[in-house]
């Protein structure tokens, strides 16, 4: 019969606290060196553990977060995310992922805090690029679609008109051979910046590709309003640009349609406003020409 000594079942818990004390050492060392930040709650949503990384990501030190409620934690729900606002680094967008861990014996949860500033910065900006034309920042072919749909379902309820405006730069090629690709780049941005000076704030101008660009008008009282905003770019793009000491003369080939007066779709509305620009374009440079009802 194996019996026990009170002296060898002292050794034993002896042994067994070791162990505790041995494993939440290694815990506490894992978490401790981890690169995510560690924040650590009671069941009252407080800190009661920060490791240094979280130290960093707060930019305090442990006493400033200890019994602290940062707000992870809001009528029982658990964020997944929240924004930091750092001394010196700005805002900083963290990603969180909590889980129910037992702490000093007692229900606790553990925050692990990751900071993906870069990552949404990355994302914002790959957002930016599918919707803006990377050379003038202008928005591009997707956007304007987007837009012009917009734009046309609000004429419908306030019962005005849309205008299109297609335009083409006449000489542009020449350009290119002559002075080269970059000069032609400078020109495009040059030419963005004009065709927005010339609009209203609430127009949108586009850049769809090449030298080709687009202009919405929305909120039209009058027809003859585009008609006045397309003679003022030719007026205005007919003038010398000057880039690096060279003279450049260029113009516009526009076409002009009106939703719903020649179409009352998106497609037929571009095709149209397409179909026109092509007409000025035959009557020669610097010219623009209306759709035909």
């Amino acid at each position: 019969m194996n019996t026990k000594t009170i002296a060898d079942l002292e050794e034993e818990i002896k042994q067994l606290k070791k162990l505790l004390r041995d494993r939440d050492n290694v815990f506490l060392n894992i978490i401790g060196k981890n690169r995510d930040g560690i924040l650590i709650f009671d069941l009252k949503g407080r800190i009661v553990y920060a490791n240094p990384a979280a130290l960093e990501l707060f930019d305090k030190d442990l006493g400033a977060l200890l019994g602290e409620s940062i707000g992870i934690f809001i009528d029982g729900d658990k964020k997944t995310a929240i924004t930091i606002a750092h001394k010196i680094k700005g805002l900083i967008h963290v990603e969180l992922n909590i889980a129910d861990i037992t702490w000093n014996d007692q229900p606790a949860r553990l925050a692990s805090l990751r900071d993906i500033t870069h990552y949404t910065k990355m994302q914002s900006v790959l957002e930016h690029l599918s919707h803006f034309d990377y050379l003038t920042n202008l928005p591009n072919r997707i956007s304007f679609e987007e837009t012009l749909k917009k734009a046309m379902h609000r004429a419908d309820r306030i019962h005005k008109k849309v205008a299109l405006l297609f335009l083409d730069m006449d000489g542009f090629k020449k350009v290119n051979d002559t002075y080269g690709h970059h000069m032609g780049d400078q020109l495009l941005v040059q030419v963005a910046k004009l065709l927005t000076e010339t609009v209203r704030a609430e127009d949108l101008v586009s850049r769809l590709g090449g030298d080709e660009f687009a202009i919405i008008l929305e909120r039209i009282g009058r027809d003859n309003y585009c008609e006045q905003i397309a003679r003022n770019i030719i007026r205005k793009i007919s003038q010398p640009i000057y880039l690096s000491d060279k003279e450049i003369r260029i113009n516009f080939s526009i076409g002009i349609a009106l939703y719903p007066t020649h179409a009352v779709t998106a497609y037929e509305l571009i095709k149209n406003a397409d179909a026109a620009m092509y007409q000025a374009k035959i009557s020669g440079s610097g010219r623009y020409h209306v759709c035909s009802e």
